[in-house]
């Protein structure tokens, strides 16, 4: 469904372009990914301060805005892209075993890991280095998996 009249706030935050949702209508992802050139990737932020928002960088300024712990996160928009898993679980969700049963589909993956862990819940944002999804059927088969 095509909306109209659809109207976000556009903000500049740590010195990075970004939108924000200004109804309960949305937009604020299209507006990133319409504004976006070639060379950039989009990015979503969530911040008690700003709340939900949706930007355009460039790769080597997402590394700057993630070192020092933004709660910026690249959002997967295009092809090619690396393969990812986004693992959510209770605290006996254990970071080993997830990684023992990736690499018994992605044999010798190389993993960058983040995420977090508490009395509660674990989470984590595995990212293959070494293996890439090309297409929309490739992305098909790593989904089933």
């Amino acid at each position: 469904m095509e909306r109209q009249n659809v109207k976000v706030l556009p903000l500049v935050v740590l010195k990075t372009q970004f939108y924000k949702n200004i109804s309960k209508d949305g937009g604020a992802m299209r507006e990133a990914i319409t504004k976006s050139n070639k060379n950039e990737i989009i990015i979503h932020s969530q911040t008690k301060k700003q709340g939900r928002l949706w930007g355009h960088t460039t790769p080597s300024k997402l590394l700057k805005l993630v070192e020092k712990n933004n709660g910026i996160y690249e959002v997967i928009t295009k092809f090619p892209h690396k393969v990812y898993f986004d693992i959510d679980g209770d605290k006996t969700c254990d970071l080993s075993v997830v990684k023992t049963i990736i690499l018994q589909y992605f044999p010798d993956a190389e993993m960058s890991v983040s995420g977090s862990q508490t009395n509660v819940k674990n989470s984590y944002h595995i990212v293959l280095n070494n293996y890439t999804i090309h297409n929309k059927e490739e992305r098909d088969i790593v989904k089933h998996i």
